[in-house]
């Protein structure tokens, strides 16, 4: 049983989340100064190879920093009760497995509750973006133009 989410709601999603899932795949826990990765820097790595559009959201998944994508480039205006696109989270806090989709039209609790949009970060350390890019290889196809937010 793959369940309603995968066949039904997110049906549309699915290549995306696989396509993360062997990309996060081919990461290393840590950068080449025995640093964890962070998310942050995992989500603007992927960003380079998703072959879908996507939107990097920084913010907090609870009380935790946090970064994830909205899968829509559109802009994005949140509402009480408002619609918001699905969520792909390369680097899941606190859960398993590490890469999952989030409908947030059904499971009301993400959408605003945990996964709360914020400014985007400043600390991003591009070293480590750099480094994680070079992990995944050439052999994939990259997206075209600068790292974008």
């Amino acid at each position: 049983m793959i369940g309603v989410g995968a066949t039904k709601y997110l049906a549309d999603h699915m290549s995306v989340y696989n396509q993360a899932c062997d990309l996060v795949a081919a990461l290393p826990e840590y950068d080449k100064e025995g640093r964890d990765v962070r998310c942050h820097e995992v989500v603007r790595v992927l960003r380079l190879y998703l072959e879908n559009d996507v939107r990097t959201q920084d913010g907090h998944y609870g009380i935790v920093e946090h970064s994830w994508f909205w899968l829509s480039s559109k802009p994005l205006i949140i509402r009480a009760a408002g619609r918001v696109p699905p969520i792909l989270d390369v680097y899941s806090v606190g859960r398993v497995p590490m890469v999952q989709l989030v409908d947030t039209g059904i499971t009301l609790p993400h959408n605003g509750y945990l996964f709360v949009p914020g400014e985007a970060r400043e600390d991003i350390r591009w070293e480590v973006v750099l480094e994680l890019s070079n992990a995944i290889g050439e052999h994939l196809p990259k997206k075209q133009g600068p790292i974008q937010q």
